[in-house]
């Protein structure tokens, strides 16, 4: 009883194997076969067969293929930091991983860089006018510690009455 039940057994998981690399078959790569038939691809996963049903092949990239320049560039072609991950997760993930996320998204048109903080404090005499005028760009420059720096045009706020000698 106990051979049987093993030859059972191993001829039930040839099958499902058999059945995970007729499914892996149909994708291009991993990513695709995991969205199109997630089961297939769980027990494969759950199996360690991954590698026999779909082998990752040259597109696979690098773990450096990833470089600051390169995340740049990719974010670059997004019109926001949702857009950019959603549009390509692996180049985001990357600056994630290796903080460059802040830099990469400062081009963006829903993130204020400190091109954008300065040139909008250009338009003002006083911080207090820039805050209450433009409190997002105000805010985007005080959070990153910019203030002094936009500031510099700005005039300096001396109360009535203030000693000026010691």
């Amino acid at each position: 009883v106990k051979i049987y039940f093993i030859r059972f057994a191993l001829g039930k998981s040839d099958r499902l194997l058999e059945r995970c690399i007729n499914s892996a078959t149909q994708f291009k790569n991993r990513n695709e076969w995991d969205k199109g038939q997630s089961g297939a691809y769980c027990a494969a996963k759950r199996n360690g067969w991954l590698d026999t049903c779909l082998p990752l092949g040259d597109d696979k990239k690098p773990p450096d293929y990833y470089t600051l320049d390169r995340c740049l560039e990719l974010a670059m072609s997004f019109n926001t930091k949702s857009d950019w991950v959603k549009g390509h997760k692996i180049s985001f993930n990357a600056a994630n991983k290796k903080n460059w996320v802040e830099i990469c998204i400062s081009h963006l048109t829903d993130n204020w860089h400190f091109c954008r903080c300065r040139e909008s404090a250009r338009n003002f005499k006083t911080r207090t006018e820039w805050k209450t005028k433009a409190p997002g760009a105000y805010n985007a420059a005080r959070q990153r510690k910019w203030l002094d720096l936009c500031c510099e045009h700005m005039e300096k706020y001396v109360p009535k009455n203030f000693w000026t000698k010691l």
